[in-house]
């Protein structure tokens, strides 16, 4: 079956302007480079895993959320606490003056929680943004591989195979506009539950986008074999999924952490199966030379969510 995940290139209007006012070659290095055809300036497209540091980032920015939306749910107790002690507070001025002290620091606090989701939806927007253009750039190279192919069988599939290649520009178009949408949905519901955190009224919403987009997921990667490279963007998605979903459940508490736990867990697992099966009949030369940013991205991913994976149980052991 061919990946559906690749096409060639649009040109990247850095200039402005129409389509036409551009056009697109392949460079020196292999790579797929926009020209501006009236001041010949040239850019370079985007390789598969080449800004790998922006998806570090990602998981360490993920982090960062998930911990910032455990501290909005522990100031939301503490608040109800507060309340429900006002009128012992209102009896005494001095324990008055220290409580009105505590909610200063908890506004400073949910102010800087303000400013790291904030500066995480960024981060987030700008790896999706990253993906897309990697998708991209391996739907060019399968429609590369499908041309070489169709022209050893020329003879045999003349009349017919210019219906078979309309028929997979179509697919590979349909699944990237797809996947676009389904994590765009996701994002934004993820928006909406960081903004109404203590209310929890987005949690199930989050759950339920955050669960279609892991079948979805789960389903293209099970079209590709283990190991590929082409799997990365769908693992990178995959991991912003089960992170979303895990938030939301520590967020309702109770029996839901341990869900959230778990999956984590999980996916923390399948990142490493996933790295072993990219690294098995491979020479260290192709690992170090040849493909190095595939693997430094799994690693990487790997390495925030065990951080994150870590912090949270010292968290609830703190607080038990």
């Amino acid at each position: 079956m061919v990946n559906p995940f690749t096409q060639r290139p649009e040109p990247h209007l850095f200039k402005e302007g129409d389509a036409s006012d551009y056009e697109v070659f392949e460079g020196e290095a292999g790579t797929w480079c926009t020209r501006h055809r009236a001041s010949g300036q040239t850019i370079q497209s985007v390789r598969p895993a080449i800004d790998m540091f922006n998806i570090a980032n990602l998981g360490v920015n993920i982090l960062n959320l998930g911990v910032g939306i455990y501290n909005s749910v522990q100031l939301h107790k503490i608040k109800k606490k507060l309340d429900r002690n006002q009128e012992q507070i209102q009896s005494c001025v001095e324990k008055l003056d220290r409580n009105h002290q505590q909610v200063q620091v908890f506004s400073e606090k949910l102010d800087r929680n303000h400013e790291q989701i904030q500066s995480c939806f960024n981060s987030i927007q700008n790896a999706l943004t990253v993906q897309h253009r990697t998708l991209e750039l391996l739907v060019c190279n399968q429609s590369n591989l499908a041309q070489q192919m169709n022209i050893l069988r020329e003879e045999m599939r003349t009349g017919f195979q210019n219906v078979v290649e309309e028929v997979k520009d179509l697919e590979a178009r349909r699944c990237r506009e797809e996947f676009q949408a389904r994590t765009f949905l996701l994002l934004k519901t993820y928006e909406r539950f960081t903004y109404t955190v203590p209310e929890l009224l987005e949690a199930d919403p989050l759950i339920q986008r955050a669960e279609e987009l892991e079948a979805w997921l789960r389903t293209q990667l099970n079209r590709i074999d283990i190991g590929k490279p082409e799997r990365l963007p769908l693992m990178v998605a995959l991991a912003f999924s089960v992170r979303a979903k895990a938030d939301a459940f520590e967020a309702k508490g109770g029996d839901y952490t341990s869900f959230a736990t778990k999956d984590i867990g999980l996916l923390i697992n399948q990142l490493r199966d996933e790295a072993r099966a990219f690294c098995e009949g491979r020479s260290l030369y192709t690992l170090g030379v040849e493909m190095p940013e595939i693997l430094y991205q799994y690693a990487f991913l790997n390495r925030s969510l065990c951080k994150g994976y870590e912090l949270q149980k010292k968290v609830n052991t703190n607080l038990i």
